[in-house]
């Protein structure tokens, strides 16, 4: 089990078949999820790891909620 840091700083753990998502997601963006893929990216979704951007075509994108991408001083 790992931790995930979200942008707010709060740690969450991760299970390694989350980890894994994770770390695909970071790789790439745009790649294509299996149907279980999806259900463990709601799950990330559910625990404010990912986020879901719906389009007008109905495909949805997932960000990751990551604290590098925040500004800090």
């Amino acid at each position: 089990m790992k931790m995930w840091e979200l942008a707010s700083g709060v740690r969450i753990p991760l299970v390694m078949e989350e980890q894994d998502l994770v770390e695909k997601l970071l790789k790439d963006a745009d790649c294509v999820l299996s149907e279980r893929q999806e259900i463990i990216a709601q799950t990330l979704t559910n625990k404010g790891i990912l986020v879901k951007e719906e389009h007008d075509d109905g495909e949805c994108d997932y960000q990751i909620n990551y604290h590098v991408d925040v500004w800090r001083d």
